[in-house]
């Protein structure tokens, strides 16, 4: 019995492994602390992209200024896009293109759109989509600037480019920099808050161009307001910053 257990003894010794070290491999800690690794190195390369810590809720981002700025950084866009749909193959027919010319140009938006998607897909995680968000503003403020004066074939396909990429991108930005700046708690209540909020102002904004073209003061002076309120929304989406959520309380004791 005593020499069965001295052979059992070296057996387990051999072939007993009583560490995962031992195999190679390594503990769950071990484990748990190369996906904490690799989420910290994750965390790293998107640094530049700004992501609340915080749990937002959509009370607390409609209580503070930070929402409502980004409303009126998007207007421009939203009111300039329903009023070129609305009578920019009017205004391009009296700038002197044919019908089927002015309608090859809404398609060329459409398409200039998707691209810019693409876009926001590819730099989301590596640039700030609020950065993102400016370009596209100033881009299709580009576009409306332009707008008056498309009497040439060249002209019109800028513009439709212009228009297409700064209203397709600018509204996948917005969405995206509300889920960033908020987190997903409050997105689907304050993406719904900025839907609303853009379609009162866009819907407005036609008849007001209507009404101005049929007193005779034009086009223009609309586009061209459109313009300067491209301008001035990226210049405020460069210079603000995230939203401070003790600031959206200001009765808070936190």
């Amino acid at each position: 019995m005593a020499s069965l257990s001295c052979v059992a003894a070296i057996i387990a010794l051999v072939f007993v492994k009583e560490k995962p070290e031992d195999l190679g491999q390594l503990p769950d800690g071990g484990a748990n602390k190369d996906i904490k690794e690799q989420k910290s190195g994750t965390q790293t390369r998107r640094s530049a992209v700004h992501l609340t810590s915080e749990a937002w809720t959509s009370r607390e981002a409609l209580s503070g200024p930070f929402f409502w700025v980004l409303m009126f950084c998007q207007l421009g866009v939203s009111c300039g896009y329903t009023v070129f749909m609305a009578h920019g193959v009017v205004h391009l027919k009296d700038l002197g293109h044919s019908s089927d010319t002015a309608a090859w140009a809404i398609g060329l938006m459409s398409i200039s759109g998707l691209l810019s998607k693409a876009l926001v897909g590819t730099l989301g995680d590596r640039i700030d989509p609020r950065y993102i968000w400016a370009f596209f503003i100033v881009v299709f403020g580009v576009g409306q600037l332009l707008v008056p004066r498309a009497d040439t074939l060249v002209l019109l396909v800028v513009i439709a480019v212009c228009i297409g990429i700064g209203f397709g991108g600018g509204v996948v930005c917005l969405a995206a920099v509300l889920s960033n700046y908020y987190g997903l708690k409050a997105f689907a209540a304050l993406v719904g808050v900025a839907i609303a909020v853009n379609t009162i102002f866009s819907a407005i904004t036609p008849p007001i161009a209507g009404w101005l073209h049929d007193n005779g003061y034009g086009y223009q002076g609309v586009f061209y307001v459109l313009a300067i309120l491209c301008v001035v929304g990226t210049i405020i989406l460069l210079i603000i910053k995230p939203p401070n959520r003790n600031f959206a309380q200001p009765f808070s004791t936190r």
